[in-house]
């Protein structure tokens, strides 16, 4: 494991301990680990995979987010670039779906948050908050590896 696949990991985790969405502490990691613009805080409503809706999973979308970052597409006419991140991203997503079976928050943690007595169980289960950390791991050392191999500047 290189350097920067550990430090995503490690400040990621360290970030869901002290209460971070799994979105806000994938990014942590990710910009940290690459010394990218540190913007954590555009992560806030994607946690709850996206808004508390059960859509893509937190720790997946901050990867995405942090992809991008480390990209740092800034016009329409950088094509290579954008198919780049496109595959890098899909690189990431097929990785994090082998390891974990799945994307989607309300799959991979057995709860509806858009009902409020699951959001409320989902809470308060400690066996779920285990569950979303190795997400958040996973999701932080694969981003990291797809960003360290993936054609990005």
């Amino acid at each position: 494991m290189s350097e920067a696949v550990a430090k995503a990991s490690e400040v990621a985790t360290t970030a869901f301990r002290k209460g971070f969405n799994c979105a806000e502490s994938v990014l942590m990691g990710l910009t940290e680990a690459f010394g990218l613009p540190a913007v954590p805080t555009v992560a806030t409503g994607f946690g709850g995979g996206i808004g508390r809706y059960g859509d893509a999973c937190g720790a997946v979308t901050g990867g995405v987010m942090a992809i991008g970052l480390k990209a740092n597409r800034t016009s329409p006419d950088q094509k290579d670039l954008y198919d780049a991140v496109h595959a890098a991203v899909r690189r990431f997503m097929d990785e994090f779906i082998r390891a974990e079976g799945g994307i989607y928050c309300r799959d991979l943690t057995g709860y509806d948050l858009r009902i409020p007595e699951q959001y409320a169980k989902f809470h308060s289960d400690k066996q779920r908050r285990e569950k979303c950390l190795k997400l958040v791991d996973t999701a932080a050392r694969l981003a990291a590896e797809v960003i360290e191999s993936a054609c990005l500047p």
